[in-house]
């Protein structure tokens, strides 16, 4: 016994030896991760949260009745939460009841139509029932308590919903783990009569979870992971099975998470997309404060579609348009089209007189070489001047704002000189044109005597004719039709073309992952697409598209696109004090086939002694006068050459045969 009493002493002496000894080394063995696959995923667009006065969001919760989001700040700001309504409206205030515990944790319940919070020390869940408008009612008595304390939550981070089933899940981040709630009869989460049920959530180390969204088509539950910028999905049985790797997107401080029906109002309404929640920075301690941001993502991204080719597209030159260029600057260069009146580029900017750097111009006009030749601006009729075209045939100048759903048409008068005093602006309302909120107005094209517009971040192509008198208004202009362009790979369009030779249209998307320009016809149907991944990933890059002269052969069109870059006040990596715009220059002729040229053009031109002929004012004018015979502002540019200079101009073009210029027949 003595000897059995002293084994017992030996090894208990020994175990303690080995713990004291060697816990540092066994502290420091990593934690072994599973291998988890990545989602594939597409941005679809990002929604300042400073457009509602929510600059740094603490919490938020999809509101059907808005179709938006139900916003708030710190705690204290929580009796007085935020509207954002149809996804980028601000919508007003509404106040909370005053006895709700100020937590910033809660979600919607589509199941119980009720908006729920989970207190702050996850002993009280309160519900609150909604109005008759749809919103959350102000007063204690819309409001219904439950007592939680014996759910054993210790660190609460989210909550949501099964629509279906009305289950509640909660996420602890104290463990990880999920905390399943089935609810008692009458919808009753008392700790006393519902059922509960916990899953521990393996697979992703000792990272601190934030936020938590459930799926309704895949029945899975999503939690981010803040300081590794990533969202992890998890089984039924709390496995991590993929993650989504936001760190391309620079969010600083994602505080929430839920799936709701995309913002594209032509989208199936069953269809889920994920919104992230960021709260920016606020702290006094940050080189740049930014603004919080909702990121709307696709879980089911669409490429382009099967089959299509991706034709090689090449950088041809770009166009600073930033204060190290320009003075006064375009930080945000949103809308481009070439002026043949004039032969210069006529490029907008929506963002510029919201910052430091404005200096009385949001339109400015640029030689093809890309110097600032002049400026305007819209502040008379728009503060947010978003897309840019002109109509070759009449020399009427279109625009569109999307804060104020609004398509633009601008007469230049008598003078035929745009931003004098005979100037005339009509204006048509893209509520009262397309029904609904008005879609997302973010560019206009013009062509074959049709309008078209850039429907953003409902990813459509919305299109009429102008009528007999070719003019937007009245009365004769025609019904309004429209296709999808999600389906071709366009997720959020932002810039739309028109190609007047061919009669079809160039479309580009802002979103990061569309690394191409699309060439469809006016019904929709894709007929190309080009490659131009050498512009990079970063949002804004593709915010509109023209297809004009270009500078080394005006004879030849290039593609121009318009690049914001880093906006002022909204999506990845905002700053107040960006002034980054650009135009891009880039070459598809050889994509099409309509160039058998070598990349050394330029020098063959000069080796074989070509003299360039350069287009004067008394070029512009005759062009100007010439009949719209011709559709394509260039061609008839070389018959007013011809005409002027008394040359000959060598063409198999029919069209340009019939003006009353020397033509040799190709």
């Amino acid at each position: 016994m003595r000897r059995l009493q002293l084994s017992f002493f030996r090894l208990t002496v020994l175990a303690l030896i080995l713990v004291f000894f060697f816990r540092p080394v066994i502290g420091t063995v990593p934690i072994v991760r599973a291998a988890i696959g990545p989602v594939e995923f597409a941005d679809i667009q990002s929604i300042s949260t400073a457009k509602v006065g929510v600059s740094n969001p603490r919490g938020f919760a999809f509101l059907p009745a808005a179709s938006g989001f139900l916003l708030w700040g710190e705690n204290s700001e929580l009796a007085q939460a935020s509207l954002l309504t149809n996804y980028e409206q601000a919508g007003g205030s509404v106040n909370l009841p005053a006895g709700l515990d100020g937590s910033s944790i809660a979600a919607f319940d589509p199941s119980s139509q009720g908006l729920y919070f989970l207190g702050s020390g996850a002993t009280r869940l309160s519900r609150v029932s909604l109005n008759a408008k749809g919103y959350p009612g102000a007063t204690d008595s819309s409001m219904t308590r439950f007592d939680t304390s014996s759910y054993g939550v210790q660190q609460p981070s989210g909550i949501t919903f099964d629509p279906v089933s009305g289950r509640l899940y909660i996420l602890d981040a104290k463990g990880p783990r999920i905390i399943t709630v089935s609810p008692a009869a009458g919808r009753n989460f008392d700790g006393s009569t519902a059922r509960i049920s916990r899953i521990n959530l393996n697979g992703v180390g000792a990272t601190t979870l934030r936020g938590l969204a459930y799926n309704p088509q895949n029945a899975h539950l999503y939690a981010a992971a803040p300081s590794e910028e990533k969202v992890y999905e998890f089984n039924a049985t709390g496995e991590a099975v993929a993650e989504i790797d936001l760190a391309n997107y620079d969010l600083t401080n994602i505080q929430a998470l839920t799936f709701a029906p995309s913002a594209d109002q032509t989208d199936d309404p069953s269809a889920q997309y994920l919104f992230v929640l960021d709260g920016g920075t606020s702290s006094s301690s940050s080189t740049v404060q930014t603004s919080g941001q909702i990121l709307e993502l696709t879980l089911d991204p669409m490429a382009v579609p099967s089959g299509t080719t991706m034709l090689p597209a090449s950088l041809v030159r770009m166009i600073d348009t930033s204060s190290a260029a320009w003075n006064p600057s375009s930080p945000d260069p949103s809308g481009i089209d070439y002026f043949p009146l004039t032969n210069r580029l006529i490029i907008d900017d929506s963002e510029v007189d919201e910052m430091s750097v404005y200096a009385g111009a949001n339109v400015y006009f640029s030689t093809l070489a890309g110097s600032l030749a002049g400026t305007c601006n819209t502040l008379s009729f728009s503060r947010e001047p978003t897309g840019m075209a002109v109509n070759p045939a009449n020399n009427r100048i279109y625009m569109t704002d999307d804060d104020r759903k609004e398509i633009y048409e601008i007469n230049i008068g008598n003078d035929q000189v745009y931003c004098t005093a005979d100037d005339s602006v009509t204006k048509v309302s893209t509520v009262t044109l397309f029904g609904g909120t008005g879609s997302d107005p973010e560019d206009v094209a013009v062509g074959n005597n049709t309008l078209f517009m850039a429907g953003g971040s409902d990813a459509e192509v919305y299109s009429f004719s102008l009528g007999a008198n070719g003019v937007l208004g009245g009365g004769d202009d025609g019904p309004v039709s429209h296709f999808d362009t999600l389906a071709l790979g366009f997720k959020d369009l932002e810039g739309i073309g028109y190609y007047q030779e061919a009669g079809t249209l160039f479309i580009v998307s802002t979103s990061s992952s569309d690394k191409y320009i699309g060439e469809v016809t006016e019904s929709g149907t894709l007929l190309r697409a080009y490659d131009v991944t050498f512009m990079g990933l970063a949002q804004n890059i593709r915010s509109d598209v023209s297809y004009s002269p270009s500078l080394a052969n005006p004879s030849i069109k290039n593609i121009y696109i318009a690049s914001r870059g880093i906006d002022n006040d909204s999506g990845t990596g905002s700053n107040p004090n960006e002034n980054d715009g650009k135009v891009w220059e880039i070459s598809i002729k050889k994509a099409l086939g309509k160039l058998d040229a070598p990349d050394t053009l330029l020098e063959e031109i000069e080796r074989h002694r070509f003299t360039p002929l350069e287009i004067t004012l008394e070029h512009g004018d005759r062009a100007g006068k010439l009949p719209p015979i011709h559709l394509d502002p260039f061609d008839r540019m070389l018959v007013a050459q011809a005409q002027s200079e008394q040359l000959t101009l060598v063409t198999r073009d029919p069209e340009i045969q019939k003006y009353q210029a020397h033509c040799l027949a190709a």
